[in-house]
């Protein structure tokens, strides 16, 4: 068959990376805000608002991610074998990635970290979906206050001045 023939197959880019080492984990776990609830713990981490680390020759690696490519967001899951066997663990993270993908938005700038519990198993979708998007906006939500009181201090101390 003549190559102009062949349909392109062109799946959809996924709108996320992956965290891939435990020194970008550590980094969201260490610097990033928490929320837990009984089903999961999420931890995100704002790349938008944290200065870039560049040296001599390196690169920040999870903000070049974000700027080299078409993702939106990074995400790293962290699901033990506590939570159940490997179709257990498989599920609760195709349910996951299932959710970043159709809030690509509301992650946009953010590197998440998912740490499922036990009980998350046992919800369907859509409370799973709940859950996820209600914590998302508190973080949000509490990254934003933080940030404007950041800002008013700031302008304080330099009034001050």
């Amino acid at each position: 068959m003549p190559d102009e023939l062949r349909a392109e197959k062109s799946f959809p880019s996924k709108p996320y990376d992956s965290l891939k080492n435990k020194s970008e984990f550590d980094r969201v776990y260490r610097k990033g805000f928490k929320k837990h609830n009984p089903f999961f713990s999420l931890f995100v981490l704002d790349l938008s608002k944290e200065p870039p680390k560049e040296k001599e020759g390196f690169k920040d690696p999870l903000s070049c991610r974000l700027k080299d490519r078409n993702t939106l967001c990074l995400l790293g899951l962290s699901v033990s074998k506590k939570v159940g066997n490997a179709v257990k663990r498989n599920l609760i993270k195709r349910r996951l990635r299932s959710l970043v993908t159709r809030h690509a938005a509301l992650c946009q700038g953010f590197a998440l970290v998912f740490v499922p519990r036990s009980d998350c198993y046992h919800l369907d979708f859509w409370a799973l979906e709940k859950h996820f998007l209600e914590m998302l906006t508190s973080i949000k939500d509490y990254m934003n206050k933080a940030l404007k009181d950041l800002k008013k201090g700031m302008t304080h101390t330099h009034a001050k001045q």
